[in-house]
């Protein structure tokens, strides 16, 4: 490789470097209250469980359980951040309007109790 080109990809990495979170997963099932991808969502009955506009039910793509997770701003330090998608082939992405919260919703709680 060039030394031009050594030096235009070191420009580029340094450009775009940003920080980022990964995720583990852990053998045992995922309790409620925890951080978790699918499964049985943490709701409380206080609210509207998430649907599309027809009432179908959304799923639970994943939630984050922001008192128990070590996480810098802009992210909150507590409640609880929950994604829902649509059970169908596109998990609920409209092409048309990519921002309607309509086949997914992005919820978050407060308060978890």
């Amino acid at each position: 490789m060039s030394q031009k080109i050594k030096e235009l990809a070191k420009v580029f990495k340094t450009i775009s470097k940003s920080k980022y979170y990964s995720i583990t997963f852990d053998k045992n099932a995922p309790k409620i209250f925890e951080s978790k991808v699918g499964g049985l969502p943490y709701w409380t009955p206080d609210k509207v469980y998430p649907t599309d506009s027809k009432g179908t039910k959304l799923t639970l793509l994943a939630q984050i359980n922001f008192d128990k997770e070590k996480v810098e701003s802009p992210l909150p330090t507590n409640g609880m951040l929950q994604f829902f998608i649509r059970d169908d082939d596109l998990f609920g992405l409209n092409f048309d309007n990519m921002t309607e919260q309509d086949g997914f919703k992005v919820v978050y709680h407060e308060q978890v109790d």
